[in-house]
């Protein structure tokens, strides 16, 4: 038995697509948002949006890797590894982007720009996709499990481009490698 679990942990790593949206982190020195907002606009000033957006960040990453150290003992205490990837990874996972994603958006209004508004935006479908994952999953529908995780897969993707390019790293941060990197 202890030979399927190399093999059941990364089937859970390649399923976790489903709970993509933090983004994805290469250091490298990106762009910031450059607009910033008249003063007494109500939108929060550009630095300041950045540093609060990347602590939220932070604290969503150093989750969802607490998550990756528990993954074995989930998939091994799961009746199954679908149903340990549904209800422990999956599930936990959408806590955990709902979290960072309304963290975010009470921040205030954010600086005028259509690429944060894109990175913002992307939650909503991102968490609606991860939702009917998580009900295929309880449905035991393998395949349409999959096709979600796949299209989750791609919008966490453009996240994490709008991510890169807007500077912020820690919201850079995918949700696989965050997951993978237990360390």
């Amino acid at each position: 038995m202890p030979a399927a679990r190399p093999a059941a942990l990364l089937i859970a790593l390649g399923i976790a697509l489903t709970c993509a949206g933090c983004g994805g982190a290469d250091g490298s020195g990106s762009a910031s948002v450059t607009t910033t907002a008249p003063k007494g606009s109500g939108v929060v000033d550009e630095a300041v949006f950045v540093r609060r957006a990347e602590a939220i960040c932070r604290r969503s990453v150093a989750k969802t890797r607490a998550l990756g150290r528990q993954l074995p003992q989930i998939l091994a205490s799961a009746p199954t590894p679908q149903q340990g990837i549904t209800y422990g990874l999956v599930r936990s996972g959408i806590a955990i982007l709902d979290e960072q994603a309304t963290a975010l958006r009470n921040l205030g209004p954010p600086p005028e720009s259509p690429l944060l508004a894109t990175y913002l935006g992307l939650f909503d479908p991102i968490l609606e996709l991860a939702r009917q994952r998580f009900q295929a999953g309880t449905e035991g529908d393998l395949e349409r499990a999959r096709q979600l995780e796949l299209m989750v897969g791609d919008l966490g993707e453009e996240q994490s481009a709008a991510a890169k390019e807007l500077g912020l790293r820690a919201c850079g941060i995918e949700f696989n490698t965050a997951l993978g990197a237990t360390g």
